[in-house]
């Protein structure tokens, strides 16, 4: 995740704040060393200056994204908690280990590291000490109030989305899978994205723009040589169905899968939305998937890939994150948040999109050895004039504006 321009604190005065948040226990998790293999998992003493790094800020021409890799290589770092953190220039960017949480864990770190909200606070915490495990809550709060709920849950299973793509024959080529994480961005700026909203109002109420931009990737992708699956999926934050005042830090987000390409495009995708969010759908998928991870039936990624691979879309959306207002852009005008997901794998393509200071950024996480990364990156330059059109069915007059440089 990489966020600026911003006019960042000094080292030190952050590397304090996050050791204040540190200090908070394991209600902050950061002190938490994740683990695939226990439900236990340690509580560890963390040094925040093997957390946060400083280096020079990119040299003038160099893309933005030039720190996505640089911080993802931290990996390799003998770093306890989960968490590196690297500062270049006006720019801030995270890497960060998502057995520990996702957006909301994400969001109060740069809340503390921004200086929005004081780690000391002793009602910070408030809401993510549970006595109960949020994850039973929110199923009780869903289906024990509403035990029709289950029924309707049940039929949506029964008429669920499923790939269209299967297992390959045995005689289909296959190739090794040689990681190769490769990034691509598009942004919109406020004034083409006012445009979209004024327009999606008029011609499709009630369709929110995840559905839109999901159905506008998905046909940007389709119409290039690329093979694309039939199903995309979306997660849902589970968060939602916990009652007021209540949350968690930790992983909490549900995968759902539509077929697009067979429906009334942007407008069937909302109604199936809608339809899996009344139902509780969210709360099932999240508890069968926690069940059958602690039961050791986790998926493993595919050592190989199909010659021709076929692309599999996830489109997650993360909402407006300055939640607190208070982060200190040098330029809000241009503030962006680039969040850059591992795809689930070879022919995984996970594209994230973001809300900063009115404009929109979409971040595109694949394999460029499974991909080309030209065919993606031409695909993503049209997505703009692809959601015009399907809320206008004219001629995009977004052109001239539609892919806003990023920062230099």
């Amino acid at each position: 995740m990489l966020v600026g321009p911003l006019e960042l604190p000094p080292r030190a005065q952050l590397l304090e704040r996050y050791a204040a948040l540190v200090e908070r226990g394991v209600s902050a998790r950061l002190s938490l060393e994740p683990s695939l293999e226990s439900r236990r998992w340690q509580q560890l003493p963390i040094d925040a200056s093997k957390v946060i790094t400083a280096i020079d800020a990119a040299p003038r021409g160099e893309p933005s994204t030039a720190l996505v890799p640089l911080v993802r290589a931290m990996r390799t770092t003998d770093i306890a908690g989960g968490v590196r953190i690297l500062c270049a220039g006006d720019q801030l960017a995270i890497d960060f280990c998502h057995g520990l949480g996702e957006v909301a864990l994400v969001h109060l770190i740069l809340d503390v590291l921004l200086g929005a909200v004081d780690p000391r606070d002793p009602d910070l915490l408030a809401p993510y000490r549970n006595r109960l495990s949020p994850l039973v809550r929110a199923g009780l709060q869903t289906f024990g109030t509403s035990p029709r709920r289950v029924a309707a849950v049940l039929a949506e299973y029964r008429q669920r989305a499923t790939r269209s793509v299967t297992d390959l024959p045995p005689d289909q080529v296959r190739e090794p899978f040689r990681p190769a994480a490769t990034t691509g961005v598009v942004g919109l700026p406020s004034a083409a994205v006012a445009e979209l909203r004024e327009r999606r109002d008029a011609s499709l109420p009630g369709v929110s723009l995840v559905a839109l931009s999901t159905q506008a990737l998905w046909e940007a992708f389709t119409d290039t040589d690329l093979a694309v699956d039939d199903s995309v999926t979306i997660p849902f934050d589970v968060r939602r169905y916990l009652r007021a005042g209540t949350s968690t830090l930790s992983p909490f987000t549900a995968g759902l899968d539509y077929i697009l390409g067979a429906g009334d495009g942007p407008r069937q995708l909302q109604a199936d939305m809608d339809r899996s969010a009344r139902s509780g759908r969210p709360v099932a998928n999240l508890l069968m998937g926690t069940v059958k991870t602690r039961l050791g039936r986790r998926r493993a990624v595919a050592d190989v890939h199909p010659v021709r691979p076929r692309m599999r879309l996830l489109h997650s959306n993360v909402g407006t994150p300055e939640r607190s207002g208070r982060w200190p852009f040098t330029d809000p005008r241009s503030g962006y948040m680039l969040v850059a997901s591992d795809p689930a794998g070879p022919e995984g393509v996970t594209v994230t999109s973001a809300a900063m200071s009115g404009n929109l950024w979409l971040t595109a996480e694949f394999h460029g050895s499974v991909f080309d990364p030209d065919q993606v990156e031409t695909a993503l330059g049209t997505v703009a004039d692809r959601m015009y059109d399907l809320t206008s069915g004219g001629h995009s007059r977004l052109a001239a504006c539609q892919n806003r440089p990023l920062p230099r």
